[in-house]
């Protein structure tokens, strides 16, 4: 990553703030990159599956913290990050005492109308904005309504854009996987009356994607991820009613199908080593390993059996080698939660919740796990009708760290962040500049 001097020479008087006064305003410029943060990988591996369904994209992970994107009323937005050493959740910015609400802030984004996701490979973080043509019939600019990524440093710095035409709509169910410090994902590309799905990839040094493959209009691709082989695509043939799991190879520019039954089974892939875990639907009894190389499926171990609980889900994604199960009662909607360790392959019972809500593991750094619990009331700046400012109340995602032997013995040792974000968000506007 190139390293901005500004950005470090602020960076290194915001650390001696902080040395000096542990609760100094200016702590809440902290930023990744410096000496907060440990130095992530240098090289850029083969592929990288930042998410398997951009609406699932739980945001940007890394080793050192995670970063998000939040929304403004005036659907400007920011980039926010959660910083594991500090225990802050920072505004992703190098300005101190910035508003946050103009580009000259490294945390702003113009537009995040129709909504946007952040998601990182340990070297950048890119932010998908979708697209959203209903922008224009609200009078709103025409990049409000172009689906637009970003590639944007670690620290915030080196931003560079690509909007997409608005003939190119993002899919929401699109996978995104990386390369190089570039991404691929799914379009659907209007040309006329006509529209099909298309696979895309950046260059983000010439500002511009490019289709990589066309498909037919009349079946519904969904990028998955990645494996050995190349990328790992689901595809549903509307004509025959069949879905298939197939590896695409960039180098030959061809689909080579898996012997591996899509609409039997209920599959989550693994992307560090790019393999298959599934539970069939039918006979539920255990889960299973597919390997796309090989082509070989084996048991894993068996699943639980609780008489009362007769529905299974593969829950979420797989985090530090760990498979996250639900059973349900369809008697009385009691749900059971399991995780199944994979290197060991034993079950562990989850009992941690926060009021109703299952505590899920969202990051993992080396000895901590980055945890949401039910949202929480936060004090944020309003207006009255007349334009008066006042303080307000909103619910907020919220965020913690626990360390991995209480999360896994269930118990709710959580440690809290100080947010320097939450009072500082537009979440509304004065009356006399709403349009």
């Amino acid at each position: 990553m190139k390293r901005n001097s500004r950005f470090f020479t602020a960076l290194a008087s915001i650390l001696a703030c902080a040395i000096l006064l542990c609760a100094c305003s200016s702590q809440d410029h902290l930023v990744p990159g410096g000496s907060n943060a440990l130095t992530e990988e240098s090289v850029v591996p083969e592929y990288d599956t930042l998410c398997s369904a951009w609406i699932l994209c739980p945001g940007g992970a890394t080793s050192n913290g995670f970063y998000r994107v939040v929304t403004n009323a005036d659907a400007t937005g920011n980039i926010i990050y959660y910083d594991y050493d500090s225990r802050q959740t920072v505004f992703l910015s190098d300005q101190i005492n910035s508003t946050h609400r103009d580009e000259t802030d490294t945390s702003f984004l113009p537009s995040v109308y129709g909504g946007a996701e952040a998601m990182s490979d340990g070297h950048f973080v890119y932010i998908l904005k979708m697209s959203s043509p209903g922008a224009l019939r609200h009078g709103l600019e025409q990049s409000a309504a172009q689906g637009t990524l970003y590639r944007i440093g670690l620290d915030g710095q080196d931003r560079q854009v690509i909007f997409l035409p608005l003939t190119q709509d993002i899919l929401p169910s699109t996978g995104v996987v990386s390369r190089d410090g570039e991404l691929y994902f799914l379009v659907q590309e209007t040309t006329g009356s006509e529209s099909a799905p298309v696979l895309m990839k950046t260059d983000f040094e010439t500002g511009r994607a490019t289709a990589v493959f066309s498909f037919e209009a009349d079946v519904s691709p969904s990028l998955i991820g990645h494996c050995s082989l190349g990328l790992l695509f689901s595809i549903y043939d509307r004509e025959t009613d069949s879905q298939t799991l197939s590896v695409f190879q960039e180098d030959t520019m061809r689909f080579q199908p898996m012997d591996f039954p899509c609409k039997e089974n209920e599959f989550v892939l693994d992307s560090t080593d790019g393999v298959i875990y599934f539970i069939p639907r039918k006979d539920a009894h255990a889960v299973f390993r597919y390997d796309p190389q090989n082509g070989q499926s084996l048991e894993i171990a068996p699943i639980p059996t609780i008489t009362e609980y007769d529905r299974l889900y593969l829950s979420g994604h797989i985090v530090d080698h760990h498979l996250f199960l639900e059973l349900e009662s369809s008697e009385t909607g009691k749900l059971l939660r399991y995780a199944l360790d994979l290197e060991q392959r034993t079950w562990h019972e989850q009992h941690l919740v926060d009021g109703d809500t299952p505590v899920q593991i969202y990051a993992d750094s080396s000895s901590e796990y980055l945890v949401r619990l039910e949202d929480q009331v936060v004090e944020y700046l309003d207006y009255t009708p007349d334009g008066v400012p006042v303080t307000n109340e909103m619910l907020a995602p919220h965020y913690v760290l626990i360390a991995k032997e209480d999360y896994w013995n269930n118990r709710p040792n959580y440690q809290e962040f100080t947010d320097h974000v939450s009072s500082r968000l537009l979440l509304d506007v004065p009356s006399s500049s709403a349009s």
